[in-house]
């Protein structure tokens, strides 16, 4: 194999690689944002709904502004 296409191979692998991971970093995302709309309609405040998803107590406040913007 050439040097140029093994470059190439190894380029496909990292696109591949950081595909993989962006996609599993969304669907954390998301689950950790499904979980924070659920403890909070528990009654869980938001310092512990940070704690439990680890996610800072500021993203937490945008995710349920954003979810209660949906709803109206």
């Amino acid at each position: 194999m050439s040097e140029e296409m093994e470059k190439e191979v190894e380029l496909m692998g990292s696109l591949r690689y950081g595909i993989r991971k962006e996609a599993f970093e969304e669907g954390r995302e998301k689950e950790a944002r499904d979980i924070v709309l659920n403890l909070h309609q528990m009654g869980i405040p938001i310092e512990k709904i940070a704690q439990a998803v680890r996610y800072p107590e500021e993203k937490i406040a945008e995710w349920l502004c954003a979810a209660a913007n949906t709803t109206q």
